[in-house]
């Protein structure tokens, strides 16, 4: 069967190493978080990123509305409502969707949390009222 005629010309591959883009820093609205978008399609409502939580790091109690696939290569982390299911590097996290949840690096943590993650749907945070 011949390869068809889209496949066969691609002048430059679709890449990009983090060690040369800068990342995204949010400064006081998120102290301690750099993420790096590596694919976003709204239209699908999927997004790919790489990120990176300096110790102590707490996300707003959150849920996302689809699925989330998130693989830590560095440093350790939980979420509040799972204290005995800690991250570490080397795991590979499915989080269902709708699972309500809050991202916590432990207090005690010398490394910066880092990790490949892709997401669905959108991110629904909460206050604490």
């Amino acid at each position: 069967m011949p390869v068809p005629a889209a496949v066969t010309h691609q002048p430059r591959l679709l890449s990009l190493n983090i060690h040369d883009e800068p990342g995204i820093t949010f400064g006081e609205l998120a102290p301690g978080i750099t993420l790096w978008p590596l694919f976003i399609d709204p239209a699908n409502a999927t997004w790919v990123m790489y990120a990176r939580y300096e110790p102590g790091v707490q996300l707003a109690r959150h849920f996302h509305t689809g699925v989330v696939h998130f693989f830590t290569v560095k440093g350790r982390w939980g979420y509040a409502e799972h204290p005995l299911d800690e991250q570490r590097a080397g795991s590979y996290l499915f989080e269902p969707a709708n699972s309500l949840h809050t991202f916590t690096i432990p207090a005690d943590a010398t490394e910066a949390v880092e990790g490949f993650m892709v997401v669905t749907g959108a991110n629904v945070n909460f206050d604490a009222d």
